[in-house]
């Protein structure tokens, strides 16, 4: 439909009967959430997605459509070295570790946010996942929120030269900043509903530098 050529924004939510999706004359589409559509397993002209900017999938096995190997395949109209899956994007909200991979982040050199909820039962980031987060050099602000599996931070984290503000939200799981450090750019922590020894650990961490934020209460 030659309509969808000037859609901007687009969600989809609590939709069971959704199967699949066509995306190839959306090409100004800048927003695009996807939120509880249990059956939406295909998704089809995501490389058409040249103008996204922000992007949310969640409670939905659509995820898989942006690991899928047919989505890095260069074509005619995408050849290999001047293709790149959502170039333009600066927001990224997923609840699963599975688009952590070299293929897909190496081309994000947009994105400034990143959010990941849930994580169902992983404990920490694979090493991959770890490699793959690294590249993310334009990353300003990470938020962990209910990943109450998750026992481990990122190891490498203090090596994300622009990571500003880092968020850890209801994650009682994890006990401990990364013992290499955070990163030198990091101007805001906040935890939100954690465990006690992540708080302290944090509290202590404060400086005219560092700003502290601990469940309400700004740390003096």
């Amino acid at each position: 439909m030659q309509s969808l050529g000037i859609l901007k924004s687009l969600v989809l939510a609590y939709n069971s009967r959704l199967k699949s999706l066509q995306l190839h004359s959306c090409t100004s589409l800048e927003r695009w959430e996807i939120d509880d559509c249990s059956s939406l397993v295909t998704i089809e002209g995501l490389r058409s997605l040249v103008n996204l900017k922000n992007l949310k999938i969640v409670d939905s096995p659509a995820l898989g459509s942006l690991i899928s190997f047919d989505s890095y395949e260069p074509t005619e109209r995408f050849p290999s070295h001047s293709y790149e899956l959502f170039p333009a994007l600066e927001s990224l909200e997923i609840d699963a570790l599975s688009p952590l991979n070299m293929s897909f982040c190496k081309d994000l050199t947009c994105l400034r946010s990143l959010k990941l909820f849930y994580m169902k039962d992983a404990t920490r980031l694979t090493d991959e996942q770890e490699r793959a987060l690294l590249l993310l050099r334009s990353l300003q602000e990470l938020c962990f929120q209910a990943c109450r599996h998750l026992v481990h931070l990122p190891t490498g984290l203090r090596s994300l030269p622009s990571l500003k503000t880092l968020k850890i939200i209801d994650c009682d799981g994890i006990s401990g900043l990364p013992k290499e450090g955070l990163p030198p750019a990091l101007e805001e922590l906040k935890i939100f509903y954690c465990s006690a020894e992540l708080s302290k650990q944090c509290r202590l961490l404060a400086t005219s530098k560092l700003e502290v934020k601990i469940d309400e209460d700004y740390v003096d």
